[in-house]
Parts: C-alpha cells; structure tokens; sequence
C-alpha cells in the first residue's frame, strides 16, 4: 500500500468512526409520574415507555431483579435530587436475599421501530417506585438511566452452575446482540414531596 492508500483508508475509518460517535441514539425514554404532588413516605409511582426510535427492530430487557441496584445488567435505576442541587442520588431499597433471578430468553423483548413499552413494568418485587428518599418537604427531580453496556456475563444472573452459566451465554448471545449499547437517560420530571 502506499501513503496515498493509507491515508484515503485512514480518512475512512475515522468518518465510519465519528458516525459512530454521532449516530443519534435508538432509544428514547420518557418519565411519567403517576401524581406529581405526594406525601412524605408515600410511594411515588412512576411509567417509563421507551421508545424504539431507529429503523429496525431492537431488544430490550425491561427492569426486574437486582437491576435497580446494579447487582445484574442491563442497569435500570430511578435517580433523584433536590430541585437546583447538581448530584443524581440513588434512592436506597430494601435488601434482598443475595441471589438474582438467572436471564432467560423470554426476558429480551422485541421492540419494533416506532413502538415503546414501560421499562418500568418489570417484577413485582422490582416496582417502578420510590419511598422514603427523603424527610425533607420539597420540590425533587427524578430520572431513569438504562446502560446496556455491561458483557452478557453481566446479564446471566443466578448464581449457576459453570455449566449452566455457559449454556445461558450460548442461548442468550443472539438476543443480547440485539440491544442497542449506550447509557440511555430519560427526561426528568418533577415531585413536590409534602409532609
């Protein structure tokens, strides 16, 4: 190859690149809360729709065991801070037995391009609420972040068995394939906590 070759091959893997980079995001996810005004201590309910914004079909895997504390991939977390202060806070839940309920096929949901479904709607001990994230009456802004950017490793849950965890690879790899990867953040919204 000359220079000639390599700079034009050069040239063109830094345009794919920077397509890449800016390639406008697939997901979009929105925030609803249930009532904009609750109680201290109160359960503040949300909805979550995500949102398939590409030309394809996509995969997604919507909030259940262990993903609001990051303990599984793909990281579904609520985050909230006081109006006017600059740090996302994570609401603290209750603990649970340790284990994460292992991945199976059933859990990657096929998202087609203009669809959404609330990311939100997952297990019943993973509710899309929060209580108790504060004492203090107010005005809070709450968010969602989903990162997909986890190894499928991340995602397999259990414990398992060695054996186990390589069968639950094998079989998930095409679907886990199928997920946009990035670190998509909703729109935040507004809670006025009173006592």
């Amino acid at each position: 190859m000359n220079r000639c070759s390599v700079r034009i091959v050069k040239d063109m893997m830094l345009a794919a690149l920077a397509a890449a980079v800016l390639e406008a995001p697939v997901l979009e996810i929105g925030l609803q809360p249930v009532q904009a005004v609750c109680h201290i201590g109160e359960k503040v309910l949300f909805r979550a729709p995500i949102k398939n914004v590409g030309k394809t079909s996509v995969r997604i895997v919507i909030q259940g065991d262990s993903m609001q504390e990051g303990r599984k991939a793909p990281l579904c977390q609520v985050q909230f801070r006081p109006v006017g202060t600059l740090f996302w806070k994570v609401p603290q839940w209750e603990a649970g037995c340790g284990n994460t309920n292992p991945a199976r096929v059933e859990d990657f949901l096929e998202l087609k391009p203009g669809k959404s479904v609330d990311l939100l709607g997952g297990m019943a001990w993973s509710e899309p609420w929060v209580s108790k994230f504060s004492d203090s009456p107010g005005d809070y802004e709450f968010r969602v972040v989903y990162d997909t950017t986890k190894p499928l490793t991340a995602w397999i849950g259990g414990p398992l068995t060695p054996a186990d965890e390589e069968k639950a690879v094998r079989e998930l790899r095409p679907y886990y394939e199928q997920v946009p990867k990035g670190i998509f953040t909703s729109t935040s919204v507004r809670i006025r906590l009173v006592r």
